[in-house]
């Protein structure tokens, strides 16, 4: 049976009764981040990990955030992925981008994600449940980092945190 488009594609009025306005499992991959199934659940040592627009749903477990301490790119883009992000996300202490947007997480931004040291790029853009600030650890220097906020709740960075 075919699902509604995800929510980050509202479509065209035009195309609501075309068969392109649906995605159907057998035209299309839906897979489950959180399953345990899924083979990335072993790849700890993986530093990229791209999988934008690829019907992605479920949570982002604290578990699967510790077991990718090389990761150094995570592009999670355009997804159904939902729920808070995982404070163990700070353990990856290479990771220098982290693009989330287009996803439904939602509550605040840990601390421990905005204090990896390498991180240089982060896109949170169109995640509306996101809220709050963006947790600046003290002693960071922030001006080459990039904070795309728009779509979410997120009123910018909080000044001296952690």
């Amino acid at each position: 049976e075919c699902r509604p488009r995800p929510s980050w594609d509202p479509g065209d009025r035009a195309d609501e009764g075309d068969v392109r306005s649906w995605q159907c499992p057998w035209t299309s991959w839906i897979v489950r981040l959180d399953d345990h199934r899924a083979p990335w659940w072993q790849w700890n040592k993986l530093e990229r990990f791209w999988v934008d627009a690829n019907f992605f749903h479920g949570t982002f477990p604290d578990q699967l955030a510790l077991a990718w301490g090389a990761m150094r790119s995570l592009d999670l883009q355009l997804n159904e992925i939902y729920g808070p992000l995982p404070r163990a996300l700070g353990s990856a202490k290479n990771l220098s981008a982290l693009r989330i947007h287009r996803n439904r997480f939602e509550g605040k931004v840990p601390a421990a994600v905005m204090s990896m040291p390498s991180l240089s790029y982060t896109n949170f853009e169109g995640n509306a449940g996101l809220i709050g600030c963006v947790p600046r650890p003290k002693g960071k220097g922030w001006h080459s980092l990039e904070l795309a906020i728009q779509g979410t709740k997120l009123t910018g960075l909080c000044e001296g945190v952690g």
